[in-house]
């Protein structure tokens, strides 16, 4: 079998492209409040390693209330995962009146009292709020080999990420050894929650789809310009699974 060092050779060996995986590119999932889930994850058709750079993952509590369909007057909702607001995100908060996003004007929230005002022009949809939390919240990235073997390449508490101004204090990727950034073809980087509420991309109404518009990946990678020997791969694995 080659050598770690071989696999190492064969890595820096490859010219690669500078690259990032951005929100659309990953193939995403819901997660269920007090279950680890998997929302985000892409599989690649040729190797590509993660930068030890800075990245962002921007991830939302998801809520819904019933709307009243009384125009005119203004319905007061408690949020049950204690908002906060980001510094760095464009939105801290976006709500959708079932499939049609709502102006900012319409609303408003009480980050004291975890309260959200609504003064829109009801009808009988749902109202899908998306909203940075405050609780401890965990999530992850790994990568995952086809035969399940897994190793982490970062972790964080994502009360304390929605809390950071990334500019003085980003995420950033710190790896132990060579391979652990390398991805190699046909495995999964994943992004992974385990958080006390709801994360949803996005919610299907009847007049539309409303969206986590806040809701951000956008992680710094090398893409290998040509294909890794086959058993770089299997190395890989090796060191993953021994750690």
């Amino acid at each position: 079998m080659a050598s770690q060092q071989d696999a190492v050779e064969a890595v820096a060996g490859t010219p690669y492209s500078t690259d990032r995986l951005r929100t659309q590119d990953w193939e995403q999932a819901d997660a269920v409040a007090e279950e680890l889930s998997t929302v985000a994850e892409v599989k690649p058709k040729r190797a590509f390693a993660f930068r030890p750079e800075a990245y962002d993952l921007d991830i939302p509590a998801y809520e819904s209330f019933p709307s009243d369909a009384t125009t005119g007057d203004t319905d007061t909702f408690d949020l049950s995962y204690f908002p906060m607001q980001s510094p760095d995100a464009a939105e801290n908060v976006v709500v959708y009146e079932g499939g049609v996003k709502t102006p900012k004007a319409d609303y408003s929230v009480d980050y004291d009292a975890n309260t959200l005002d609504y003064t829109g022009d009801e009808t009988a949809n749902d109202l899908h709020v998306w909203y940075f939390s405050a609780m401890q919240a965990n999530v992850s990235v790994r990568k995952v080999a086809p035969n399940g073997t897994y190793e982490h390449l970062d972790r964080a508490d994502l009360s304390l990420v929605n809390a950071q101004n990334t500019n003085e204090d980003p995420l950033e990727f710190e790896f132990d050894h060579a391979l652990q950034p390398v991805v190699p073809a046909y495995w999964k980087a994943q992004i992974r929650v385990d958080a006390p509420y709801p994360v949803k991309w996005e919610v299907d109404a009847a007049d539309g789809t409303a969206r986590a518009d806040q809701l951000l990946t956008d992680v710094p990678i090398n893409r290998a310009d040509r294909d890794l020997p086959d058993f770089v791969s299997d190395v890989v694995g090796a060191v993953a699974g021994a750690r």
